[in-house]
């Protein structure tokens, strides 16, 4: 609502004022992808966060590097 007109008082409404229900303020867009197969999904046990590869050195440096140490 930026300078919109309202319905239906026809006053310019800016932001998102309470009480008012336009579609640009309450419809959502539905994004549907037009592909002849679906991907396989299939769930899995989480992983043990002592099984991953990571250097905890390297990720040390760049968390002090980012100012989080």
């Amino acid at each position: 609502m930026f300078g919109t007109s309202a319905f239906p008082i026809p006053l310019r409404e800016y932001g998102h004022p309470p009480g008012i229900y336009t579609p640009e303020l309450v419809e959502v867009p539905w994004l549907v992808y037009d592909q002849e197969t679906r991907p396989e999904i299939s769930a899995e046990d989480p992983t043990d966060p002592g099984e991953t590869d990571v250097d905890q050195n390297l990720a040390q440096e760049r968390l002090r590097d980012l100012g989080y140490l």
